[in-house]
């Protein structure tokens, strides 16, 4: 995904997990416990998202309901345990024909290697 699908000036509705905050954060954090972020550019990344998270995103609460879908597509699809709430979430807000999507697929084009 690029940058215009997250321009608000696009229109599009941001929707995530409450939990989405955390690994964001913790994901910043790390990378500069690592050395691969300078802690001033970690900094602005952090109030950059907590600014955006607050004001572009679309909040959805991790419920029971919600985590019995994300267990059931992880099953189903393979996907690791964030990715399945993000997905759960996707299918909550939207309809969304889950046997002609390929997830892993989605997921794995948009990771880069560790």
């Amino acid at each position: 995904m690029g940058p215009q699908y997250t321009n608000p000036a696009v229109g599009n509705d941001i929707f995530t997990a409450r939990v989405t905050s955390v690994e964001i954060v913790s994901a910043i954090t790390r990378c500069t416990r690592g050395g691969t972020i300078p802690s001033a550019d970690a900094a602005t990344a952090i109030a950059t998202f907590k600014n955006d998270w607050q004001n572009e995103c679309q909040i959805v609460e991790v419920t029971e309901a919600l985590i019995n879908r994300a267990i059931s597509l992880a099953e189903t699809h393979g996907l690791r345990g964030y990715n399945a709430i993000q997905f759960a979430v996707a299918c909550a807000e939207f309809t969304i024909s889950v046997p002609l999507l390929d997830f892993r697929l989605l997921f794995s084009s948009q990771q880069t290697p560790n």
